[in-house]
């Protein structure tokens, strides 16, 4: 599985420089983490990875409001076109972006909230995103997170820490909790690899608990179009994932399994394990 898809950065970079907010809420870190016992247990909680896969929250931030901003080029206020207004605001001469949502209304669209972007350096940025709501006719995403980027040489590290929840129509929720989690990836020619540390907490039809994520050796993708990862170990709380492609080798106590990459993939994107 390549983790090269961050749909969550993706959507969020959609605002082109342009946020606002201060502040994020995670978990309590000395909640229990969810107990693994079995290999199949194991295959289970595998798929928390899916569920961190399928956020998607580009139609969050694609919309004729969030795009304006984007033209702003100075401290301004507007008003929407059904109610509520947004404005925008540039501090710490110029290294600070904020936009603040104040119950926006567009046609069927509700935005609320507050996002925050600071320069601290030409290599990192953090992005502060406050009880942000949007709504629509699909269902609702809500955000509390921060997120910082840092690139040095080759490597990037993004740390996410915060909630995003998401419901739609059918009342399906995919929840996403980060404490300190924090990605580290190279992804140069002939070079492309990732390491995954830290806790996540999930709510979905695919899976529920708390696990944590330790990269004991670098999880290095293939060079085809496979999604296998050619070799590397990662561990999700009792049990160990051992990659060598195109197999991954699942231990968990005395008990382990052999398996195909790709016959992991289908368990995970089964209909019963399909994202909210």
């Amino acid at each position: 599985m390549q983790m090269s898809k961050w749909s969550i950065l993706l959507g969020i970079f959609l605002l082109s420089g342009c946020g606002g907010g201060s502040g994020s809420s995670s978990e309590d870190s000395s909640l229990e983490l969810t107990s693994i016992h079995t290999v199949e247990e194991a295959e289970e909680s595998y798929k928390a990875l899916n569920s961190f896969e399928s956020i998607d929250l580009s139609e969050s931030f694609d919309s004729g409001y969030t795009k304006r901003v984007s033209t702003f080029e100075k401290a301004e206020s507007v008003s929407c076109r059904d109610g509520g207004s947004l404005s925008y605001d540039v501090l710490m001469d110029g290294k600070q972006e904020r936009v603040s949502y104040h119950e926006c209304r567009v046609d069927s669209e509700y935005y609320n909230g507050v996002f925050t972007i600071t320069t601290e350096s030409d290599n990192r940025q953090v992005i502060e995103v406050s009880d942000y709501t949007y709504r629509d006719v699909g269902g609702e995403v809500y955000m509390n997170i921060t997120i910082s980027e840092s690139m040095d040489m080759d490597l990037l590290t993004t740390t996410l820490d915060g909630v995003i929840k998401q419901k739609d129509i059918t009342s399906e929720v995919n929840n996403i909790s980060f404490n300190d989690f924090i990605i580290v990836e190279k992804d140069t020619y002939g070079e492309s690899w990732f390491t995954m540390d830290g806790v996540m907490s999930v709510e979905s039809k695919c899976v529920t608990g708390r696990y944590q994520f330790k990269t004991l050796e670098k999880l290095v993708e293939t060079q085809d179009d496979s999604d296998n990862i050619e070799m590397g170990i990662l561990e999700i709380n009792e049990a160990r994932y051992h990659f060598e492609n195109p197999y991954v080798t699942i231990t968990v106590g005395g008990d382990e399994r052999t398996v195909l990459q790709r016959e992991l993939e289908a368990e995970m994107n089964s209909s019963s394990c399909e994202a909210s």
